[in-house]
């Protein structure tokens, strides 16, 4: 998939407008791969639903 330059450092800044955090900083992108991986791991939303039952 190709994506100009300019249209990936928007979003970058988008995103870290959005959390607050420093996309720049290791410990800020770490947390966001956590909190996406744990976001997109197959049946997480059932299992959260489930639990809030």
């Amino acid at each position: 998939m190709w994506c100009p330059v300019n249209t990936v450092h928007y979003r970058i800044e988008r995103i870290e407008k959005l959390t607050g955090r420093d996309l720049s900083a290791l410990a800020d992108r770490m947390d966001l791969r956590a909190a996406l991986l744990t976001v997109t791991e197959p049946g997480f939303a059932i299992e959260t639903a489930a639990s809030l039952r």
